[in-house]
Parts: structure tokens; sequence; C-alpha cells
């Protein structure tokens, strides 16, 4: 019996739209950064946040099922500058998931095998001695996987960023009531434990508890968080403790200099929004006037156009 190969393509279709789904939702439930320990993630902080995403995400669940397989195959593949592009964004994004950078890999592979097969059928309908071509759809689940963490990592700073005056209050106000600079840092990352801007705090103390100096500990703050705001605190930081300079009048100036800037973003953003706004703005105005004066050129082009003629 002859397959109709109008059914075929709808099946590929809707196998195209279910695999993609299944792998945004995939990429998407990765959207919880674990704790960012100096430079490099514990493996307790990492298997507890893969053992929470796990019970939340039946679709992670079956991911880590296949995802060793797939980890031995992602390292076979020259993937190059990508594989470096991925495993950098993973950490700004704050290492979402819980995985390693290879399981990262690993994860790619299986969301483009998840593509795979609905795209070999779609090329199968039109061409099928293109069939192959279809493997190359496995190349884009790296690029989602790619795509997702740039976009976290994005937020991200941006979250952290526009916290960071905040934080500057809190540190400032603890130092003034006596504490030491490792209480309030410990302060700011129990205040804002579920915060990205506590976990990183949580890898100064970090950093602190292996010996490392204050201004160690912030240099490499400003390398793991690369914002200009995260930047300016530790140099502020740094010079402060190199010349002796009280902590909190530094905190409480880096404040004032971080609200102002926030204002000075906000009118200038504002700004923008009042240009890009006459884009739609003069498009609903000639839509009205479409509409107001539809009938009489309607009515002058079928009567007076044609009484003309």
């Amino acid at each position: 019996m002859p397959i109709n190969p109008d059914i075929v393509l709808l099946g590929a279709a809707l196998a195209t739209g279910v695999a993609v789904a299944c792998a945004l939702r995939v990429a998407m439930r990765m959207a919880s950064p674990v704790a960012a320990l100096h430079g490099s993630i514990t493996r307790e902080a990492r298997q507890a946040k893969r053992s929470e995403l796990a019970d939340h995400s039946a679709l992670f669940r079956v991911a880590l099922v296949a995802l060793p397989a797939a980890t031995v195959v992602a390292r076979r593949i020259p993937l190059g500058t990508t594989a470096e592009s991925i495993t950098e964004r993973y950490q700004l994004a704050g290492w979402p998931g819980g995985l390693e950078d290879d399981e990262l890999l690993g994860l790619g592979l299986l969301l483009g095998l998840v593509l795979v097969v609905p795209a070999v059928l779609v090329i199968v309908m039109f061409k099928p001695i293109a069939a192959p071509l279809g493997l190359v759809a496995v190349l884009f689940g790296f690029g989602l996987v790619s795509a997702q963490l740039g976009s976290m990592a994005t937020k991200r700073q941006r979250t952290i960023a526009r916290t960071m005056p905040f934080v500057l209050d809190l540190l400032s106000l603890t130092t003034r009531a006596g504490a030491s600079t490792r209480q309030a840092i410990q302060r700011v990352r129990l205040d804002y434990q579920n915060h990205p801007i506590g976990e990183e705090f949580a890898g100064i103390e970090a950093d602190l508890d292996t010996g490392t100096t204050l201004s160690e500990a912030m240099k490499r703050l400003a390398e793991r968080v690369p914002v200009a705001e995260i930047r300016t605190f530790s140099d502020e930081v740094v010079q402060s403790e190199s010349l002796g300079q009280p902590l909190a009048d530094t905190l409480e100036r880096l404040s004032d200099r971080f609200r102002t800037k926030r204002v000075q973003d906000a009118q200038a953003t504002a700004g923008k929004a009042k240009v890009m706004v006459l884009i739609p703005g003069m498009l609903v105005f000639i839509a009205v006037l479409e509409l107001l004066f539809a009938p009489w050129i309607v009515r002058w082009f079928y009567g007076g156009f044609g009484g003309v003629m």
C-alpha cells in the first residue's frame, strides 16, 4: 500500500515541532545557576544542583541517562572554538544545571540528535539522495546550547550590575557597625544567598578560606564576572586596602556613583524609547488615515474615476 506523501510530510513537520520544543525545554530548564566558587565550581555543588534539577524535570532525567554515551562521542567531534565558546558562556552563566564541561557538549549532541530524525524525514520527502545532509542538524544542538547559555549569561550579569548599589550599602553599613570586611562579605552572602551576587560573594569567601588575600579574591571576582560595576568595585576595594583608606567611605562613594550611573542609563533608555516609539506610532497613524478615508477613496475610484472616463 503506497504511503501518502502529504501524510509523511505532515508527520515530519509535527516531529520537528515536538523535537524543537523538547530541545528548548531541556535547555531552558537549566536556568537556575549553581554557586560559582573561585574559578571552578565544587563537585558537591554541581551534584546538588544536578539532583535538584532532576527532581523537577523528567526530560533532564532522561537526558542524564543518555548523557555519558553522548559525552564520549562529543569529545571526538572537532568543534574547535565552538567548544571553547560554550565553556566560556557556561562559566559566565554560573554553571547552570551542575553539568561538567564535557557533559555540556554531550547535551548539545543529544539536542542535535533529537533534531536529526525529523530533518532527515523532511529531506527524504523532497530529495531522498540528499538525506545525509540531515546530519547537519546535529550541529544545531551545540548552537542551541551556546545561544541559551549566552542569553543566561547576559541576564545574570545584568542582574548583578543592578544589585550592586544595594550590596554596597549593605557592606558600608556592616563595616560602619564595627564588623570586619570578612564579616561584611559573609553578611552579603547570607542576605543574597539565592541571588547571583550572593553566589559570587560565596566565591570570595571560598577564596579567603583557602588563604587567598582580599586583593587577590577581588581580582578573581572581576575575572569571573566581566561587568563594569564589578571591575570598579574590585579596583576600589584593592586600592582602599593598599592605601589604608576606610573601606566604608570608599563603598559609600562608589554606591552613590553607581546610583547616578543607573539614573543616567535610565534616562538614556527613555530617550531611545521615545525615538523607537515613533515608528509604530507612524504606522498606526497611517492605518487610521486609511480607515477614515478608505470609503471615499473606494467611491472615488469606482464612481468618480469611472464617471470621468
